[in-house]
């Protein structure tokens, strides 16, 4: 197994900055994860279900084409299996089977749980390994998940037209609006909420900067609806984020315009 170190943990720069491990294989876009975070104190049982439904929304956004990243196209993406494996008060472990899904998204995930536990000093440490069926992946090291980088948007993106309002990106209050050449059933509609919650869960502290608190993003949003018969709305009242976590939303999006509904084009305003 041929083994790459990156080392580089920061200064504590929170009460609960606690380490992170991720062997991760980067030329491999299908991944079998045991993910393993060691409790540093007795748990609550809402502070497990808590880290437990991280794990869910995180799956749930594999799943959806959200962590597709730049260079994978959204439409292969799913989970094949996922499990909460034994969970004690010691140590919490999620077994993920992937295809299509982009290594840098494990750095999403990391960057929600440093959101939900800044402060109370609940995990310990975090390990992330990936399975490998040859000795001859290369398996690259991570102490730190600046390393891993950001996932982008699908580099071959031509499943709609896309238009950003330049000028709306210093407000908090923003809207995405999908519009459609036909009018979506009702089960479509349920899909792209299904989208939108799970977009706004991975924002929560997902997409936030290396060097700020993780728990200072997000965003609030209203449920979408249909605000005419082929015109959806995703209406956000409060955005705390990068411009770049829109990418993982649009990822999603191909997915569900290529096996669900076909999307006319979207304006992010």
């Amino acid at each position: 197994m041929k083994i790459k170190h990156l080392d580089g943990l920061r200064g504590l720069e929170m009460m609960n900055d606690f380490p992170v491990e991720v062997n991760v294989t980067p030329d491999c876009i299908n991944h079998k994860l045991i993910i393993n975070i060691k409790i540093a104190k007795e748990a609550y049982e809402e502070d497990i279900t808590l880290i437990e439904q991280i794990f869910s929304v995180f799956s749930e956004a594999c799943d959806l084409g959200l962590c597709s990243g730049s260079n994978i196209n959204p439409e292969i993406c799913k989970v094949n299996e996922f499990r909460i494996e034994n969970p004690s008060k010691e140590i919490i472990s999620c077994y993920i089977d992937l295809t299509g899904v982009d290594y840098r998204a494990f750095r999403v995930m990391i960057r929600m749980l440093r959101g939900e536990f800044f402060i109370n000093g609940l995990i310990s440490s975090l390990s992330l390994q990936t399975v490998v069926d040859s000795i001859d992946e290369k398996i690259v090291r991570f102490t730190n998940e600046k390393y891993i980088g950001i996932i982008g948007l699908y580099n071959q993106f031509d499943s709609f037209k896309l238009i950003k309002e330049i000028e709306g990106r210093r407000r908090k209050d923003r809207l995405v609006q999908i519009n459609f050449f036909a009018q979506p059933s009702t089960t479509n509609v349920k899909n792209l909420i299904r989208i939108q919650n799970a977009w706004q869960g991975i924002c929560k502290g997902g997409f936030s900067p290396d060097d700020e608190p993780a728990y200072e993003y997000g965003i609030i949003t209203e449920e979408g609806y249909l605000v005419s018969p082929r015109k959806f709305e995703i209406p956000i009242e409060g955005f705390d984020n990068p411009e770049l976590c829109f990418d993982s939303l649009l990822n999603g999006l191909q997915k569900f315009s290529a096996y669900k509904h076909p999307i006319k084009d979207v304006h992010i305003y």
